[in-house]
């Protein structure tokens, strides 16, 4: 007796890309190894929504790269372990596959009682695409400013501001300008 199967299977290797080396419980990695294969990057056109959010409502975040402002909203925002770190993430406005992600690391300071104007010692930062690795994030090794311009403690919302540099994965660098952001820690 003959058994025999058919399947449609296509197989994948990982033969190019960008290689990224990242500790398991943080964003922050080195700088990226450029490999043979390259990735389309999406290009920053003008989205309509970015262009009337000053003051910013709450749950959402913008910056500028260059005159281009990228912005979007916050779907997730929690506090993290003792209260001395946070993260939030969410979509860009105009293009629903990017977004930011941050993670904040405020220790020894932690986030439970009214704060303002608090320089942030570490974060994260990464802008995503979901058809790449990244489209750029910072390094540990480069300063990047964040500020909790306010935080108030009784409604968990905490306003603020970045700037600084990021990396594209080719290695090439990228100024981020103008950041804001305003989340509801959960």
């Amino acid at each position: 007796m003959l058994i025999g199967f058919v399947a449609c299977e296509k197989d994948y290797s990982y033969e190019g890309g960008i290689t990224m080396h990242l500790p398991a419980d943080s964003l922050i990695g080195s700088i990226p190894v450029k490999d043979s294969v390259t990735h389309i990057l999406p290009e920053f056109s003008p989205c309509v929504f970015c262009y009337n959010n000053n003051p910013l409502k709450e749950s959402t975040w913008s910056f500028k790269i260059d005159t281009t402002i990228l912005c979007g909203s916050v779907d997730t925002a929690i506090v993290l372990g003792s209260r001395g770190a946070f993260t939030f993430f969410g979509p860009t406005s105009c293009v629903k596959d990017s977004g930011i992600i941050f993670t904040v690391y405020l220790s020894p300071y932690q986030i439970n009682r009214d704060t303002t104007n608090y320089a942030v010692p570490k974060v994260s930062f990464y802008y995503y695409h979901t058809l790449a690795p990244f489209i750029f994030m910072n390094q540990p090794t480069e300063t990047f400013h964040f500020v909790i311009t306010s935080y108030v403690h009784a409604t968990h919302i905490a306003i603020g501001t970045f700037t600084g540099v990021a990396y594209r994965p080719d290695g090439r660098a990228v100024t981020i300008r103008d950041g804001k952001f305003n989340v509801k820690l959960n």
